[in-house]
């Protein structure tokens, strides 16, 4: 299904992918802000993010599938029906292009980024602003982790900022290798350790435990299974590998022939 829908209608067009979390709808959307929602049980289009006078920067699924999240260039976030892809809700969030939405695990929260160099949490809800955090420069992407205590905010390719909700301090982990492409899945359901390309760090101050740098090939992405039991690598151009935390152990190494080409998502785990 997947090989047909990209070669029948998204090849090319549309290179960025958003995967709902229960496996079920995916939606993909291009650098022209052109969105298209799709069925996955039979690669049917649902239905085209049409916004007036607007762009579309960044989609996001609430984690029960049912409300689909739209930053948009014009400063909004868009809240529509995952399903029918009817407006429910526009807020007037930012003051520049919103770069990056994200649902917390409970659906209750939305996070936010933009080039305004702001972060802004929202009462899902209401659509009313809870937090707002200034940063040093642009955000490029902004997500919760699993228990809404952090926020992960990518700055440049090798700037990350680890945020404590509670008490917006902040930390900087050194040197992350594709930080820009950081997010929520990177780190442990118990918010305990953050999984980075090159290293392993703790989530708390940013101390790092471990670095890979001069032991592997370069790990283009991560991501941790719901349950932290698993996590997927990408592995510079040749491979995909899924690794059990349990036994510290390689489960399956799926050949690609270059893995630079493709963003990798963890859906329904």
């Amino acid at each position: 299904l997947k090989q047909e829908v990209s070669n029948a209608t998204l090849q090319l067009s549309y290179p960025f992918m958003v995967a709902g979390n229960r496996g079920s709808t995916v939606a993909f959307y291009d650098f022209a802000g052109r969105a298209d929602v799709y069925d996955v049980s039979n690669g049917k289009a649902l239905y085209q993010v049409a916004l007036e006078n607007d762009t579309v920067k960044n989609l996001a699924f609430s984690h029960d599938d049912r409300l689909l999240a739209v930053a948009c260039a014009g400063k909004k976030i868009r809240l529509l029906d995952a399903q029918t892809g009817k407006e429910r809700n526009a807020i007037n969030a930012h003051d520049a292009a919103v770069t990056s939405v994200s649902f917390s695990n409970d659906g209750k929260m939305i996070v936010s980024s933009s080039i305004d160099q702001t972060i802004k949490t929202w009462n899902t809800a209401s659509g009313k602003m809870l937090r707002s955090f200034k940063e040093e420069g642009p955000v490029y992407k902004a997500s919760f982790t699993a228990k809404n205590n952090y926020i992960i905010a990518c700055m440049e390719y090798h700037w990350l900022n680890i945020i404590n909700v509670a008490t917006g301090k902040k930390h900087n982990p050194s040197f992350l290798q594709m930080a820009r492409y950081a997010g929520e899945k990177q780190v442990s359901p118990d918010e305990q350790l953050y999984y980075a390309s090159n290293q392993m760090i703790r989530l708390s101050n940013a101390e790092s435990i471990h670095d890979f740098t001069t032991e592997l090939e370069t790990i283009r992405s991560v991501q941790a299974s719901s349950d932290g039991r698993y996590i997927v690598t990408t592995r510079g151009l040749s491979a995909i590998n899924i690794w059990d935390m349990n036994v510290a152990g390689l489960v399956a190494s799926i050949g690609s022939p270059d893995t630079s080409r493709y963003e990798m998502h963890v859906a329904g785990v």
